[in-house]
Order: structure tokens, then C-alpha cells, then sequence
């Protein structure tokens, strides 16, 4: 289709939801650990069992709203009782949503699929730190890890990222250049950390001092907060409600205000759709998935060819 009828095109697409929520998970608290540094390549692909478990390589990340920039205490991914992988630090985290925002290369290494999420972050807008400890879906996780790109043969994904949203919300994805998916959606409960702890050293800043400097140094961040104030409670967890629908485009184009359809001599084809959704997933592997049934968010974004 050229730029003339993509000018007068209009294209209706019919959304049907089906209601499907993802589980929530439970409430945890537990003691805060020291923190080691640990190995953080791992990098897409299956290979062979160590010990009886499936060996990956992939990277870990973590991500969070860019109106709402959060910190870490701590952040591992636990892959056996006694070994893990920590959420490498950014300060903040900051960015689109379920986006990469922060990855270390220290040694090449094959690991199992993580077993267990164990962080305490800080929400700076709330200023409030939250903990999760939960055992994650690892044999859910392993098979979706094995999607492959047909088009190119080649991994989908390449990190699992964590993210932190206001209100103790944590999402787990599957991103990749193409395309990213929500493996999970849970629920952190809010606790006290000492800042001494926190900011060793800096021992002496308040909780107050250390959010509003991050805050202050941060236009958008600040305008926002001033004129918006925080985030609706519910926000987020709408965001990532997960519905069944698939996309139905039609063409037309319009004759004094009337859609009327493209002549036979100039029917418009559909080539692709590429989606950005609220639950901080994508979708442009071009494949046309997307015009079946599929549980997925609520599109923030599409792009139709």
C-alpha cells in the first residue's frame, strides 16, 4: 500500500477481550542478606544438563518506570540453595518500561534457569522500600525460553529482567531485540531498612534526603510529581492484566466522509503489525501471530504495514 492510500486508509481494529488475570503472587518477608557480586553473562541458548538441571546463557536486568525510578538493596535470582546471580545495579533504574537498563559482563558461564526472586528495592517517589522473596515458574520459564525466531533461526530472547514498579509490583519478563513477554506479575509487601545499611557509607542520610535528591536532580521526574503527585494505586496492576484478543484490520479509504472499501484495482495488503504494550512487552517478529487469538496487555502502540 503507497503513502497516498496509507494517507486516506482507516483502519479498524477489533479488540476482543477475553478476561485472563495473571496470578498474583503472596506476600514474603524475610531478613535482609549481604550482598556478594556474582557472575552476570548468560546469554540464549539451551545447553547440555549439568547435574541433572538444564544450562542457559542469558542475561539478567532490571528495569522500572521512568516517571518512577526505583533502587536496589539488593536483587538476586536464585538458581540452587546456595548460588545466584545479583540484578546489577543502576542508579537509578529509569526508563521505558520493561526495557534493559542495566546488564554486567564478568565471565562467561552457563547457568540453571533461576529458581527463586529475592530483592528489597526502594520506590523513590514513594519513598518506601519494598521485599519480595518468590519461587519462580522455572519449568514454565525453560520452555519459553526455547522460542526460537523462525525468520532467522536465531534465540528470541536474550535477557530476564526484573522489574519494580510503585506499590511493591514486580514484573518478570522475557526480553529479546524482537520481541519481549511476561512470564509473571507479582506483589512485594513494604518494609523499614535502616539507612546505615542502605548507604554505608553515608550513614548519617535520611531516607528523605537520599529519595529527594534523586527527585530533585530529575526534571521530568519532579514536574511530574508536582503537578500529577504519585500514580494511581491500581495503575500498574492494570497495566499488566493480561486478555485474550487477536488484531482485524480492515481498509478503506473515504469519500466525503463515508469509508468506502479500495477498488479491485487497488487493494491494500497487509504486510505486518508490530505491538508495544502497557505490560512493558513487544512484539515485531513479524510472523502475524498477532492476528490470532493470544493472551497479551492492552496496546500502548501499534505499527501496521
Amino acid at each position: 500500500m503507497n503513502k497516498a492510500m496509507l494517507k486516506f486508509a482507516l483502519i479498524a481494529i477489533f479488540i476482543t477481550f477475553t478476561y485472563f488475570m495473571i496470578n498474583e503472587g503472596q506476600y514474603s518477608s524475610h531478613n535482609l542478606p549481604q550482598v556478594s557480586q556474582s557472575s552476570l553473562l548468560i546469554k540464549g541458548e539451551k545447553y547440555p544438563s549439568q547435574g541433572g538441571k538444564n544450562m542457559f546463557e542469558y542475561y539478567v536486568s532490571g528495569s522500572a518506570p521512568k516517571l518512577y525510578p526505583t533502587d536496589t538493596f539488593f536483587g538476586l535470582l536464585w538458581y540452587s540453595k546456595d548460588k545466584s546471580l545479583e540484578i546489577p545495579k543502576c542508579y537509578p533504574y529509569q526508563g521505558e518500561w520493561g526495557s534493559i537498563l542495566s546488564t554486567h559482563i564478568l565471565n562467561q558461564e552457563y547457568f540453571p534457569m533461576p529458581t527463586k526472586l529475592d530483592m528489597v528495592y526502594l520506590s523513590l517517589v514513594e519513598k518506601k522500600f519494598y521485599s519480595i522473596e518468590k519461587n519462580l515458574p522455572t519449568e514454565k520459564m525453560e520452555k519459553l525460553w526455547n522460542q526460537k525466531d523462525k525468520e532467522m533461526g536465531d534465540q528470541l530472547f536474550s535477557h530476564i529482567v526484573v522489574g519494580m514498579a510503585p506499590y511493591g509490583g514486580v514484573a518478570l519478563w522475557f526480553v529479546g531485540y524482537k520481541k519481549s513477554i511476561l512470564i509473571d506479575w507479582f506483589q512485594a509487601e513494604e518494609i523499614k531498612v535502616n539507612m546505615s545499611r542502605f548507604v554505608p557509607t553515608n550513614p548519617d542520610i535520611t531516607l528523605e534526603g537520599y529519595c529527594n535528591y534523586y527527585i530533585d536532580n530529575n526534571e521530568q521526574v519532579k514536574n511530574n510529581l508536582l503537578k500529577n503527585g504519585l500514580p494511581d494505586k491500581n495503575q500498574f496492576n492494570n497495566y499488566m492484566k493480561q486478555f485474550c484478543y487477536k488484531y482485524k484490520p480492515e481498509f478503506g479509504t473515504f469519500n466525503n466522509d463515508e469509508q468506502q472499501e479500495f477498488s479491485q484495482d487497488n487493494l491494500a495488503k497487509l504486510d505486518y503489525i508490530e505491538e508495544s504494550l502497557f505490560d512493558g512487552t513487544l512484539d515485531k517478529i513479524h510472523e502475524n501471530n498477532l492476528l490470532e487469538y493470544h493472551n497479551a496487555g492492552v496496546p500502548q502502540k501499534i505499527s501496521i504495514t
